[in-house]
């Protein structure tokens, strides 16, 4: 007989462990609390289906005692609680059920305390006849009670002993059922900091093992609700109090939530997704935390300052949260592996997650965004960020530099990636001017539009003729007008690409505004009236311009606009866009919204003083260099918005207006180095002093070579640290420019020193001044 009674022991324990591997991560429902408005049968079924597509594979619900015997001795179980247990086992959603709370026929009311033997017999005999219904059902988790260690729900003061001694007559009657069922006992609230008759959480649980409650539960089953810290700050520590308590006892965290209402503390939507993807990657490095379970899958209500209204993946319309593509991210990337390793280095996180065909890397870094370098055991990287956007890296070393951030991304290592429907290069511009550079990138698409990013080094780079040269990172120069072709081969799939480079400019008009076939308009509190036209003028060639008529009732705020969205490569590595204005005395702004080669979006206006030009032509302008070094060229043009301000103008009044516009240019940056730069001695080393200087948000540095060499250029602060390294490689002879914004660093005003250092020795250091 004790053999047995070992023999159980050791498979109940196991089969908690297995069933925390692929059953992990739970969410709390209320589909018990049929009565309300929102958890009537249509709902239940909505939420399901969101649980089951989320990957969820446990609920925590309830089932009342006072609603399943309304007369003594009599137990009729509501037909609501059949539906929802049948509906979520339909969907292979297991069910950790609640068994609560007292009975209105036995007590005062259901949050009544249980202190009598013939309330406990009637408890007892309640939980008998939940599992007898449920266990041959499939559901084969249980908890006694929810959060006993407060006055709410063990009225009107909690004790510790009651609890003991409900334990010792529900925990036997449950199991005399079935035996392999798994009860929890304590379902603690945290309680932290209350006055009496509250008792903390570590406090009831701790009296309660001295008691011997141990002997009657399965499991340990907690409440903890951290909103104001980060889950790295707590999560340990409280598992590990936990455990100097119960020894070996295994533990379920059955309610975890972090709120988004306007009451403190709180957390942004943002915030909320990444606390409990990293809740959730952590907890599953904790070897006898069996299970945990978010509270809860929708908002309960729509009050914005109740945080009880706010816990939700869902909102209370059951639209998802930010939070809940976090969560099924979680699911689909780690939910049924095991953790096997866990690095923790100042602010950077590392879990490493086995289970499938490879392995599955989780990173963030806790504070900030930040780069580090890493070394994988495949050359063969999917890469999933926090809402599961997935694209894949095939990298030749294995070292892959990784952008840390507080919101984790999954990095799992593949025998193979799917199949690739397309190679291509980027970006797709195939028009350069003379002296242009372009980083190439190697890229293929899958059936699932997803992209594949191959490590340039892991790419044969050809050029076809001496118009153009590329080296072996795919780093492309046009040296001469003419035509070149690109060959680009990996693994046997090879792209080409010809390239048109014409010769540099200075300016070059990108829209006449002969027509208006290139943009899609649209108008911002702009009243019907507004009307554009195209109109003969004497100014540019063709003779026409775009006349714009506009009427808007003034609000107090500028935000009236007319906006032209268009799609217009920008040819060469332009430093400024221009367009030409004909004002009626009115300070409009126009902006510009350009996305780089890297699909990175920049926006930038023109002053607005420029514009008050009454009655002439004027041309305004808006620098394109003072994006830093995140601005990759070649870019696209993808949007012109006109504001049409009018700040002190009279509330609620209609003001018009009409402007031409014409001429919208670009003056070329590679062009204007050569141009503007005259002092360089071609046939000496030099680095000149940066302009401007004091400069702010970026300056140019210019310096010039009389051999083909290695060159770094690096920016040092008073202490003599390095900043950045601008460049570090090998460079033609002649002159050359590079940009240094701070901005990108986020550095601070003061002194910093650049240093120039070539293969050949030379080497030369200047000063300059960042005024922010």
């Amino acid at each position: 007989m004790r053999l047995l009674v070992l023999l159980l022991a050791i498979l109940t324990y196991y089969g908690l462990y297995a069933q925390s591997n692929d059953r992990f991560y739970g969410v709390q429902t209320h589909f018990g609390q049929f009565y309300r408005v929102d958890m009537d049968s249509a709902n239940v079924i909505k939420m399901l289906d969101s649980i089951k597509a989320a990957g969820i594979k446990v609920i925590r619900d309830e089932c009342y005692w006072a609603d399943v015997e309304t007369t003594p001795g009599v137990f009729n179980f509501p037909p609501q609680i059949d539906h929802y247990i049948s509906e979520a086992k339909a969907r292979g959603i297991e069910i950790l059920l609640i068994l609560n709370y007292n009975n209105p026929l036995y007590a005062i009311h259901a949050g009544s305390a249980v202190t009598t033997d013939s309330n406990r017999a009637k408890y007892a005999e309640y939980c008998k006849r939940v599992v007898s219904r449920y266990s041959p059902l499939g559901i084969k988790h249980y908890e006694i009670w929810n959060e006993p260690n407060i006055p709410m729900f063990w009225s009107p003061a909690p004790n510790v002993n009651d609890y003991y001694k409900l334990l010792q007559v529900a925990y036997p009657a449950i199991k005399s059922v079935d035996s392999s069922v798994i009860v929890m006992g304590c379902a603690t609230s945290p309680a932290e900091g209350n006055p009496a008759p509250y008792i903390s959480w570590l406090s009831f649980i701790s009296q309660l093992f001295a008691l011997g409650g141990s002997n009657y539960m399965d499991a340990v089953s907690f409440h903890l609700y951290r909103v104001e810290k980060r889950p790295e700050l707590w999560i340990g520590t409280d598992y590990n109090s936990l455990k100097n308590i119960i020894g070996n006892k295994p533990m379920w965290l059955t309610e975890i939530g972090y709120h988004t209402s306007s009451a403190w503390p709180n957390l942004s939507l943002k915030d909320q997704a990444e606390y409990i993807s990293r809740l959730f990657i952590i907890a599953k490095n904790l070897p006898q935390l069996k299970s945990v379970i978010y509270y809860d899958l929708k908002n309960d209500g729509t009050v914005q300052n109740e945080p009880e209204h706010h816990f939700g993946l869902l909102n209370y319309d059951l639209s998802p949260k930010p939070a809940y593509h976090a969560v099924k991210n979680v699911m689909k990337e780690i939910g049924n592996k095991i953790c096997i390793a866990a690095s923790v280095h100042d602010n950077f996180y590392k879990y490493s997650f086995s289970g499938g065909m490879g392995l599955t890397l989780a990173m963030w870094n806790l504070i900030s965004t930040s780069y580090k370098t890493e070394l994988f055991s495949s050359n063969k990287l999917k890469v999933s960020d926090l809402y599961g956007n997935t694209h894949y890296l095939y990298d030749k070393d294995r070292i892959v530099n990784i952008k840390y951030s507080p919101a984790p991304v999954f990095y799992s290592t593949l025998e193979d990636f799917p199949t690739v429907q397309q190679y291509y290069l980027h970006p797709p511009n195939d028009m350069v001017v003379a002296g242009q550079k372009i980083n190439f990138s190697f890229r293929g698409v899958t059936s699932n539009s997803e992209i594949l990013y191959v490590d340039s080094l892991s790419v044969n780079w050809i050029v076809d003729n001496t118009n153009g040269s590329i080296d072996s990172l795919g780093r492309f120069k046009a040296i001469q007008p003419g035509t070149c072709k690109i060959i680009a081969s990996f693994e046997g799939n090879i792209v080409e690409k010809i390239m048109t480079i014409i010769p540099s400019y200075d300016y070059s008009e990108i829209e006449s505004f002969d027509s208006l076939d290139k943009f899609d308009i649209s108008y911002q509190n702009m009243l019907p009236s507004t009307s554009l036209s195209i109109i003969d003028t004497n100014f540019t060639s063709p003779d026409n311009s775009l006349k714009i008529d506009y009427v808007f009732r003034y609000s107090g705020i500028d935000k009236h606009r007319i906006v032209f969205d268009c799609d217009i490569p920008l040819v060469g590595e332009p430093d400024s866009i221009l367009i030409d204005v004909f004002n009626n005395g009115s300070g409009h702004v126009f902006g510009f919204q350009l996305v780089d080669a890297d699909g990175d979006n920049f926006s930038v206006n023109t002053p607005q003083v420029i514009l008050v030009n009454k009655f002439g032509w004027a041309t305004t302008k808006a620098s394109l260099v003072g994006f830093g070094s995140g601005f990759n060229h070649p870019a696209r043009l993808k949007r012109i918005t006109l504001f049409t301000v009018k700040s002190g103008g009279i509330v609620d009044s209609i003001y018009t207006g009409e402007i031409l516009i014409d001429n919208l240019r670009i003056h070329n940056g590679i062009a204007a180095s050569s141009k503007d730069i005259t002092s360089f001695k071609e046939k000496e080393y030099e680095l000149f002093q940066n302009f401007p200087n004091p400069f702010n948000p970026a300056t140019k540095i210019n310096f010039s070579l009389p051999i083909s060499e290695r060159v770094t250029v690096k920016v040092f602060n008073l202490l003599g640290e390095l900043i950045t390294e601008l460049i570090n490689e090998d460079l033609e002879a002649g002159k050359h420019q590079v940009i240094f914004n701070p901005c990108s660093y986020f550095l601070g005003s003061g002194i910093y020193f650049i240093s120039m250092e070539s293969g050949s020795g030379f080497r030369k250091t200047i000063k300059t001044v960042f005024l922010k």
